[in-house]
């Protein structure tokens, strides 16, 4: 079920496109709407509300372009799904900036509680570099919705985009493994992955 979802996830701009060459806007943004709907039906309560907290942003933004492309059968609402998702997410990196942790510090300190002074830093720049990347991808992915092709659209929102989320990933575990050797404290990332696969 987790491969299902993850995979549903990453594939759809190509789906999109896919349905809206032999579907109307209206049609796509019901089936979502099922889709959505069945995935919770099956969710336990506690992934539910997991969920729920997690992703609340970006559940907003979801349902309101399915909303959208349902009410007005329009096909943009569905093209700019990935550009309002990138911008929720980007929201709670920022917000966190300002509170005591940073969101990226939070996930570091479930694997290891005490972090040293120069750990806290690199979190709090790392989350700074994740809300530059979530920032420019909204943006691209907004103006691809707008003012170029469904192809191109399909081609950045469905294959670059997570290609240099990608190189993001692995050049800051690269410089953390340089900058930090022998360090386990601050690998955010393993620890998230594994907090989402738990949850049931």
């Amino acid at each position: 079920m987790r491969a299902v979802e993850i995979t549903l996830a990453l594939a759809y701009p190509v789906l999109v496109y896919v349905a809206l060459s032999w579907m109307e806007p209206r049609a796509v943004g019901a089936c979502a709407l099922a889709l959505v709907a069945a995935r919770v039906l099956v969710a336990s309560p506690r992934r539910f509300w997991s969920y729920l907290r997690a992703f609340r942003f970006a559940a907003l933004a979801v349902g309101l372009v399915v909303a959208v492309s349902i009410a007005w059968n329009s096909p943009l609402a569905l093209l700019l799904t990935p550009s309002f998702i990138s911008a929720a997410v980007l929201s709670a990196f920022a917000r966190s900036l300002w509170a005591d942790q940073s969101l990226i510090e939070r996930f570091a300190r479930e694997e290891k509680p005490e972090l040293s002074v120069p750990e806290v830093a690199y979190c709090r720049r790392v989350t700074w570099a994740w809300c530059g990347f979530l920032f420019l991808n909204s943006v691209v992915a907004l103006v691809l919705a707008l003012q170029t092709s469904r192809e191109i659209w399909a081609l950045y929102t469905g294959l670059v985009a997570y290609m240099l989320m990608g190189l993001l990933f692995a050049g800051e575990y690269a410089y953390r493994q340089w900058r930090f050797p022998g360090e386990s404290g601050i690998s955010p990332w393993r620890r998230l992955v594994e907090r989402s696969q738990s949850v049931r």
